[in-house]
């Protein structure tokens, strides 16, 4: 009984490693987040709910043109939850679904939108996962408005959910397109943090060699284990 437990737990450690070397895509992941309602310099960050909203709710991804638009792209992507992916929907310059990934948008005339509903067994906001990577552009012209990319929750009847933006517009999260692109995070209850990615290297070798030793691990307890079970039988 003991060791068919330790190869649970073996197992076990071993699906975690995998799921959280995948989660991060093997990029290199700032320590520290970007703050509060202070600008962040970042081209590339990781986007985390760790509270959500009663299901069923909306993200819904903005971009806007700037005066004159300037091209700029948005590109969403490396979705992973706990939630239900439910309807969607997207006019404008968009192209792709988290199911057909990346969702791209490009800044136009016209504003470009894309809304993802997630559904869940909960009435009630409840601890969860909602994490992706968002990567601006940087194409900028001095002396113009630049274009700018909203991220807002809304809630089943389609209503912002409130957030620190001055603005008034509830968004969550906004970027403008300078160069490096302008990202701020606005403070929310949904236990968001916004972290710049450093870069994208090759997968860390200290995950690689932990896997190894892991796999190694499980497959002599497996053995002993098995041997157990055709005695006992």
């Amino acid at each position: 009984m003991k060791r068919t437990t330790r190869t649970v737990l073996a197992l076990s450690s071993i699906v975690l490693l995998i799921l959280q070397t995948a989660s991060a895509e093997s990029l290199a992941v700032s320590a520290t987040n970007c703050p509060f309602q202070t600008p962040c310099s970042t081209a590339i960050s990781q986007v985390t709910f760790q509270l959500l909203p009663a299901g069923p709710f909306y993200l819904e991804f903005d971009l806007i043109g700037g005066s004159p638009p300037q091209g700029n792209t948005v590109t969403i992507s490396s979705l992973i939850t706990t939630e239900t992916l439910g309807s969607l929907s997207q006019f404008g310059n968009v192209s792709g679904t988290f199911l057909s990934p990346p969702v791209m948008l490009t800044a136009s005339t016209g504003p470009g939108q894309f809304r993802q509903q997630f559904t869940s067994p909960f009435n009630t906001p409840h601890s969860g996962l909602i994490r992706f990577l968002i990567e601006l552009s940087s194409s900028s012209m001095t002396g113009t408005t630049p274009d700018e990319f909203d991220l807002v929750v809304l809630d089943s009847t389609l209503t912002r959910y409130s957030s620190g933006d001055p603005s008034g517009m509830n968004a969550v999260i906004r970027g403008f397109f300078t160069n490096p692109p302008n990202v701020t995070l606005f403070l929310t209850p949904w236990g968001m943090t916004l972290t710049p990615i450093a870069g994208v290297p090759e997968p860390s070798t200290f995950h690689l060699c932990a896997l190894g030793v892991g796999c190694l691990v499980v497959r002599r307890k497996w053995r002993t284990w098995c041997h157990c079970f055709r005695l006992i039988w």
